[in-house]
């Protein structure tokens, strides 16, 4: 059985607008800014869960929007995603390219080097690491981060292990990815978001800012 598809925020959040009209919070999505009510501003937070989070679905969501006093919070859920400011990702099969291909990772942190015991690398800002990973996925969000989508990332993830596997070969010789291996990758790239997103990290964004 596979898992429960992923419900993760899109956008940039800038806060609270007074102009043209006095709204709670706004998000920068892509090309445009759209405003949020003060339900929809909760839920749009905490979409974005915490660091101990293992759960990252609807369910959950909902459950805690309605623990903060959010009004119909299933409704603000289903509307945030109609708007294309939360998404639902599948953790894998035929649907999550297509969903994924629609978004692109944008970073808010840097790579930092190596971790304590160097199987690990850090994320964070000079003098300020947040989050020590697995090299492996520091590389991925690094790769993810400069792609202009999420399954040109997972693209470019089968590339990188080719390389690694063969480190002689001339890079030009490198075969197209397969589907199953771009898949396999996707589902990687995918699970690594919550908690890079939980830390802000960087945030997804539409890969077509005009969409």
């Amino acid at each position: 059985m596979s898992a429960a598809p992923l419900v993760l925020p899109v956008g940039f959040r800038l806060g609270a607008e007074t102009l043209p009209r006095p709204v709670p919070g706004s998000v920068r999505l892509g090309w445009r800014r759209l405003g949020l009510d003060a339900d929809e501003a909760r839920v749009w937070d905490l979409a974005h869960g915490a660091v101990e989070d293992t759960d990252h679905g609807r369910d959950l969501l909902v459950e805690r929007a309605a623990g903060l006093g959010v009004a119909s919070p299933a409704d603000v859920v289903a509307g945030l995603l109609a708007r294309s400011l939360l998404v639902e990702l599948p953790t894998g099969g035929p649907d999550l390219a297509a969903a994924a291909g629609r978004l692109r990772a944008r970073p808010l942190l840097l790579g930092l080097g190596s971790g304590r015991d160097g199987t690990t690398g850090l994320l964070g800002l000079p003098g300020w690491p947040v989050l020590e990973l697995p090299r492996s996925s520091v590389r991925r969000w690094e790769d993810t981060a400069a792609s202009p989508d999420l399954v040109a990332a997972a693209e470019l993830a089968v590339l990188r292990e080719w390389d690694r596997v063969h480190p002689d070969a001339d890079a030009e010789s490198a075969p197209v990815p397969t589907a199953d291996e771009v898949a396999g990758a996707l589902a990687d790239v995918v699970a690594d978001l919550p908690a890079l997103l939980a830390r802000s990290c960087g945030y997804l964004d539409l890969a077509d800012p005009a969409a």
